[in-house]
């Protein structure tokens, strides 16, 4: 029988202990020396850390409500990131090596945890599993929420064993509040609270003065958890008038989740950014124009959770098959990656990080065969059944939503600990030959080791990080880097086309029109169905000069609906520039202006009408670019100049004079008015014009001679 455990004081024991633990902190250091200023892990003004960043230097800079906006998902690492930051002086290291402070402190804390369930040799086991789970180390040196999740993880399991096994309203509180604190980080544990509170009331109902002590210790969880959280609540309502709880975005995550395009793995919304930004902005946008009105930031995260209930609604069998899919990947061996992939981290960068190789095909069933252990054996079993729960309850609370490996950690934490407990008692079975132990351990642990391995055919991100790597490198300018790495990725990429294309516009932000086209024309070769790519890729060889070479791409773009107007521009500018007008003019001609063509786009297809002589053609696109609100002075002279070579005086007037109106200092339109108030015999109105547009452009021959020949008559 296992009896609960009363940490060591040992001083021997404790000197190893902190050996054990400095050594923790020196391999985090090595992986931070070695992926510290890593490309991809930096942050971006467009990514997720980037936004983190910003709003860490608004509390630094003493904003602490973090703007006016609602707050993105994790609140906490917001006012994490503004105290270091302020303390440091602005310093990102500095955030980092607090974050592996942290990360190591979570490895003693799963340690004591262990050791108060599972006994002294659990404490040593559990901290090394955590120690080795690559994926919780990797994480602590990006800008990300998920580095506070190991510590603050393993803080609310440790604060929860206090609690259940010395019964303090003290500890119960701690308990609370360290719980809230995880959710202000990872705001579906928010999910876990209601059943939490419910199996603890549970297990104390069942002793002599339980009805009292149920109440008093489920209300101190509960009282503790509210106390961290409300700060986050009150400043939400404070700023935004709505009362959320934590985030606004709980509907946009469901949603993400659950919808008939789900696979279980994170998958960005169509029209809406993957980022926090667009999370705020796009998704806003779409709400309103789905449900023609207005909507706040709470009514935004409610219509995208109807949507996915109504299609739970409607296919209530496809989503519990779903959900099941969800479950199995919260287990899973598989990087389900999202911003940051671990296995790329892993294989591709030569650092200590892949020595790392704890995760969930030695977690998994360690930590379920440890919590099945202590359940079968040794005293406390009910105050266990309530810390074990953490495990499926946060399993099926991350389910409900998507699932990703960053997702995961907190459960990571969970398992490491219990499997402590594991692999003390393998270790003890052997020594005291206990075989038929043993062999049900090995079956069992056989047996969700292979679940781990389920093939989902979901990527690991392994190759989107190898080119998002490529593309990093080029916009620093280590060209033999990129191109080495090029080659090397492009042979097992599963994707390769996208692998050029991206690279190619990399080399165009570069300004480097060569490489474009080069990596442009490999894309369009392995994948020519790509209108995508033949549209860019015409685009640059007209930028480069040939014109008869972007003839075939633009047209196949323009064929298959691609940006039309973009395409089409393209193509009659290239027809125009071979000597091949009369089938330019054609195509303008018939060309139907699709719904959201862009007005800028529409513009420059009025002007190129009027180059090659289609006025109608011109005075169409022309009003269709005012139309989509580009009603600019000239885009309103080019509607004119149609008009005006279709016969069209007054009409063409008309649009001269609203082009003066809209830029009174367009010498043209001064002057093309003039010529239509001539021929429509107004002389003395058309030499005021013509002297307007000479005041304006005084050496405009033109105007000189129009000037002359009016003053004649």
């Amino acid at each position: 029988m296992i009896r609960h455990a009363v940490p060591s004081s040992s001083p021997r024991r404790n000197g190893r202990w902190v050996a054990l633990l400095v050594a923790v902190f020196a391999l985090k250091m090595a992986v931070l020396a070695a992926l510290g200023g890593h490309p991809l892990l930096e942050p971006r003004g467009d990514d997720e850390p980037g936004a983190y960043v910003e709003l860490g230097r608004r509390v630094a800079a003493g904003d602490l409500a973090a703007g006016t906006d609602p707050l993105p998902p994790s609140p906490l690492y917001v006012w994490f990131l503004g105290a270091v930051l302020a303390a440091s002086g602005g310093s990102l290291a500095a955030v980092r090596w607090a974050q592996i402070v942290l990360g190591t402190a979570a490895v003693a804390l799963a340690g004591r945890t262990a050791e108060r369930w599972w006994g002294r040799e659990a404490r040593w086991l559990a901290a090394i599993l955590l120690a080795g789970t690559g994926v919780c180390t990797l994480y602590e040196i990006t800008i990300l929420p998920t580095a506070l999740d190991p510590f603050l993880t393993a803080l609310a399991l440790w604060a929860l064993s206090c609690a259940l096994q010395d019964d303090r309203p003290a500890a119960w509180m701690g308990a609370g509040a360290s719980f809230g604190a995880l959710a202000t980080n990872r705001p579906e544990t928010l999910l876990l609270v209601i059943p939490a509170i419910a199996m603890v009331a549970f297990i104390l109902l069942v002793r002599p003065d339980g009805m009292r002590r149920a109440a008093v210790r489920s209300g101190l969880l509960l009282a503790g958890a509210v106390l961290v959280v409300i700060p986050v609540t009150l400043r939400n309502f404070a700023v935004t008038g709505e009362p959320v709880l934590v985030s606004p975005y709980a509907g946009i995550s469901f949603h993400i989740g659950n919808r008939a395009e789900a696979d279980g793995a994170w998958r960005p919304l169509p029209g809406i950014r993957p980022s926090i930004e667009g999370g705020r902005e796009d998704a806003r946008r779409l709400a309103e124009r789905e449900s023609g009105t207005s909507l706040r930031s709470g009514e935004v995260s409610a219509y995208f959770a109807r949507r996915s209930l109504e299609w739970i609604a409607s296919a209530p069998a496809a989503a519990a098959r779903l959900y099941v899919r969800k479950l199995i990947l919260v287990f899973s061996q598989i990087d389900l990656a999202r911003n940051t992939s671990f296995t790329y981290f892993a294989r591709d960068e030569r650092t200590l990080l892949g020595a790392l190789v704890v995760g969930p095909w030695l977690l998994v069933p360690l930590g379920l065969i440890g919590i099945a252990e202590r359940l079968r054996r040794g005293d406390r079993r009910r105050e266990l059944a309530v810390w074990a729960s953490f495990v499926p309850l946060f399993a099926a609370a991350l389910a409900v939503f998507f699932v990703t490996t960053r997702g995961r950690v907190p459960l990571y934490v969970a398992l490491a600990i219990a499997g402590g407990g594991a692999a003390a008692a393998i270790a003890r079975n052997v020594r005291r030959r206990e075989w038929r132990d043993l062999a049900w351990k090995s079956l069992a642990g056989a047996a969700l080791v292979a679940a781990t391995t389920i093939d989902f055919g979901i990527d690991s991100g392994r190759a989107t990080a190898r080119a998002t790597m490529i593309v990093r490198l080029i916009e620093q300018g280590m060209d033999e880097r990129a191109e080495s790495l090029l080659r090397r990725t492009a042979a097992d990429h599963p994707q390769p086309a996208l692998l050029h294309y991206r690279a190619a516009l990399a080399w165009r932000n570069r300004g480097d029109l060569a490489r474009e086209i080069g990596e442009l024309e490999r894309a369009r070769a392995l994948e020519p169905s790509s209108p995508e790519t033949a549209l860019t890729l015409g685009r640059a060889y007209l930028a480069a000069g040939r014109p008869a070479d972007a003839v075939e791409p633009l047209r196949f773009a323009w064929s298959r609906r691609l940006e039309p107007e973009v395409a089409l521009h393209g193509l009659v500018a290239a027809l125009a520039s071979t000597e091949r007008g009369e089938e330019a003019r054609e195509l303008l001609i018939r060309h139907a202006v699709s719904a959201d063509a862009p007005a800028h786009v529409l513009g420059s297809l009025a002007n190129l009408a009027l180059d090659l002589e289609a006025p109608e053609s011109a005075v169409r696109y022309a009003r269709a670019a005012i139309a989509a609100g580009v009603d600019i002075s000239e885009t309103r002279r080019i509607a004119g100049l149609g008009l005006a070579l279709l016969g069209r005086n007054e009409e063409a007037a008309g649009e001269f004079r609203r082009a003066i109106e809209l830029d009174p200092g367009n010498a043209d339109a001064h002057f093309d008015l003039a010529v239509m108030l001539a021929a429509t015999g107004r002389l003395s109105e058309a030499r005021a014009s013509v002297r307007r547009s000479l005041e304006l452009r005084p050496d405009d021959q033109r105007a000189l001679d129009l000037l002359r020949t009016l003053e004649r008559r």
